[in-house]
């Protein structure tokens, strides 16, 4: 009776035994799980901030490139279209090293880490920048020209002309891109926080 008794405790102690093993496991392999969901988080995290600093630098040259060109148009108006608008003076060789500085910053993005549909919205970019800079050809050469009609349609072209068409058009892309990439952000934030409390 006795041994009857003894072997169904044993019993009973082995199944427990057997539980608190099989959750341990369990356990284990939900902290490994979430350690790996952990990572992955922290490195497309890593890559969004990448991207995000890449289309910041490019801004940066952006507000650089206009910046200078009005400089310029000062000049025009102080010292004389030709002085205003040769490649080594102050303000024309500010305005074209940013001009460099800016498709460097577009041919250093990291594309490889936007959506399909992040990346249709950069190849609008370069495009966009490529006009402007045509048309910014055009305004050198009609403020080198000196007279007010030229001076005139110079500011035209950069108020409300192709200019700035293709300004606003670059402007937009970036806008577009930055608040793309921070609500990607947002939402790996979100599944960082759901992660950590293990839901």
């Amino acid at each position: 009776m006795h041994s009857l008794r003894n072997l169904g405790v044993g019993k009973r102690l082995g199944l427990s035994f057997s539980l608190v093993t099989l959750l341990i496991v369990v356990a284990v392999a939900v902290g490994q799980w979430g350690l790996v969901r952990q990572h992955d988080i922290d490195v497309r995290m890593g890559q969004l901030e990448q991207v995000e600093d890449d289309i910041q630098t490019f801004a940066y040259h952006v507000a650089d490139v206009t910046g200078w060109q009005g400089l310029v148009v000062a000049d025009a108006g102080v010292y004389g279209g030709k002085a205003a608008t040769a490649p080594d003076s102050m303000n024309r060789e500010g305005e074209l090293e940013s001009k460099k500085a800016l498709y460097e910053a577009i041919d250093a993005t990291h594309v490889e880490y936007l959506t399909e549909a992040e990346k249709a919205q950069f190849d609008k970019l370069k495009p966009a920048w490529d006009t402007f800079f045509v048309e910014d050809d055009k305004i050198m050469a009609q403020l080198a020209e000196g007279t007010l009609e030229a001076r005139t349609k110079a500011l035209e072209n950069i108020n409300g002309g192709p200019a700035s068409d293709a300004w606003a058009v670059g402007l937009d892309v970036s806008q577009a891109l930055k608040q793309s990439l921070s609500q990607r952000i947002a939402a790996l934030e979100k599944e960082a926080v759901s992660v950590e409390e293990g839901s």
